[in-house]
Order: C-alpha cells, then structure tokens, then sequence
C-alpha cells in the first residue's frame, strides 16, 4: 500500500489528461465509415447498400476478372465460412447421426451443383500453381 498522502484522492482520476469522454477510437470511426449506405452503380443499375457490401461486390469483381490474389482470398474466406457453418450444424444437431454423417461426408454444400465446384477446383488449381504449390 502506498503511503496515505500519495494515494489517489476520492472522485479524482488517477490520470486527469487522459482520453476525454466521448473520444472514439480508430476502430469505432472505421466500423461506422464501413456500415454507412452508399450508392453503387451496378449491372442492373443504381443500388443503395454498405460500404463493406460494396467492397465485397468489388473484390468479387476483380478475382472474376483474373486476379488470382483476390481470387485467393475469397476461396479462403468461402471455405472458413463453410467450415464455421457445418461447425455450428454439429454443434446444434451432434445428437443426430444423420447430421453428423453429412457434415463429414466430403460432398459440396447443396447448392453447388458439378459445374460449379468445377468452377471451384478450377481456381484452386490456378491459385496453387501461381504459388507454386501443389493443390
């Protein structure tokens, strides 16, 4: 215990100068510039949505039209996405066998038909040989 005189006094703060109330930090401004409502020109013509959206829409774009590195990322982020959502599927059915079966079984997600997870393996195999490694 420090001696009584050095001590904090009551209803004073230990460190007056300190960040004021109210101050927003770095992370708040950016997640509230992110969630604010644009408008995005798009294919079927002007659209209203979020920032993040937007950004996801373009990113999507770009890996279409032939860059592997966004195309990369967004395989990485589909697949921990499919691997979040059959995670939370054993964790709310795990009494049922039959769940337990199609989480484990290697077969992709009902909506993927051939031509699309043709389409999938396709960009994994480009993805793989520009870096150089075998898929």
């Amino acid at each position: 215990m420090p001696p009584k005189e050095t001590r904090f006094k009551k209803g004073r703060s230990g460190n007056p100068k300190g960040r004021p109330k109210g101050a927003r930090g770095v992370d708040a401004v950016l997640k509230e510039i992110m969630n604010e409502k644009i408008a995005v020109k798009t294919a079927g013509g002007r659209q209203t949505m979020r920032r993040k959206v937007a950004m996801l829409h373009r990113a999507v774009d770009l890996a279409l039209a032939g860059n592997t590195r966004m195309m990369e990322l967004i395989l990485r982020r589909l697949d921990s996405a499919e691997t979040r959502e059959l995670a939370d599927v054993i964790r709310n059915d795990a009494t049922t066998a039959s769940a337990a079966a199609a989480v484990t079984s290697s077969q992709p997600p009902v909506d993927f038909d051939e031509h699309d997870e043709a389409i999938l393996s396709a960009l994994r195999d480009m993805v793989a040989a520009e870096q150089g490694t075998p898929s």
